[in-house]
Parts: C-alpha cells; structure tokens; sequence
C-alpha cells in the first residue's frame, strides 16, 4: 500500500492538507480542477501560504477541530 506524501519536502504518512497551485480566490476558471492542486504536510502548507515557518504555537493550524 502506498502511503500519501507530502509533494514538497517528501514526508510519507503524515495528515496531508490539498492546497491551490493557482490560489482559489485568483482563478475561479481551475478551483476545481484536480491539475491546479498537490498535497502538503501541515508545515509546508504554511509555509507556502505565509511565506515563513510554521511557529509552535500554530502547530495545529489547517487542521479540523475535532467536535
């Protein structure tokens, strides 16, 4: 079985988050398109989003809120 990686830094087994390669709000016309995505791990999701590393305190960031 083949384990899900992170697309940047090459993590495997970690909880992967989808993120735009074109970003959402900017290109209506691809939201949806299955190209304009990749999978990142936690850190390199904020990492591109905000352009820095991801602080300790914002560990959990991107992650769902367990009810």
């Amino acid at each position: 079985m083949n384990k899900a990686v992170c697309e940047q830094c090459g993590l495997r087994g970690a909880r992967l988050h989808a993120d735009h390669i074109k970003p959402f709000s900017e290109f209506p016309d691809v939201r949806f398109d299955l190209n304009n995505g990749k999978t990142l791990c936690n850190g390199c999701h904020y990492l591109i989003t905000f352009g820095k590393q991801m602080p300790e305190e914002s560990r959990g960031w991107g992650e769902r809120k367990k009810k």
